[in-house]
């Protein structure tokens, strides 16, 4: 099984430009670690919740490290607030059922 690199985050509010497009913001070190590149699609799982796919990072000013800045739609789908936390994969990796380890999520 394969161990995909992870990273948990607090989520916080996006900027007013990005309330309507399809994408979060992340820090550079979690775009590093995740092995991403702008334009991926990751997947992001809430804590206590199924994980959903298919957000693009975008990779354009400086997030503050350990957050994510989610729009307001995509938080609404989500069903997260700003303050929680979700932990976040490159989509090739797909956070699924039987890629999670449990105890760590």
């Amino acid at each position: 099984m394969v161990n995909p690199p992870r990273v948990t985050l607090t989520v916080e509010e996006s900027y007013p430009t990005d309330s309507k497009c399809g994408y979060v913001r992340i820090h550079l070190d979690d775009i590093t670690t995740l092995e991403l590149r702008a334009g991926d699609a990751i997947t992001i799982k809430p804590e206590g919740q199924r994980p959903l796919s298919g957000f693009a990072i975008r990779r354009l000013d400086i997030v503050d490290e350990g957050m994510i800045r989610i729009p307001e739609v995509l938080r609404d789908r989500l069903d997260v607030s700003v303050g929680d936390t979700v932990t976040i994969a490159h989509e090739k990796y797909s956070l699924t059922p039987e890629s999670l380890d449990n105890d760590i999520l």
